[in-house]
């Protein structure tokens, strides 16, 4: 489920470096994501 790309590890570590609210962001916006592609895919499309 985890892909560790260059990408997502520097993007963990700007949200754990970052503490201006843009790792909450991103990562709310991650789960939402995942959130979506769960209901979409659950109901067959």
């Amino acid at each position: 489920m985890l892909i560790l790309n260059p990408f997502l590890i520097k993007s963990i570590e700007g949200m754990l470096i970052d503490t201006n609210g843009f790792g909450f962001s991103y990562l709310y916006g991650l789960r939402l994501a995942g959130c979506i592609a769960g209901a979409t895919r659950s109901d067959g499309w």
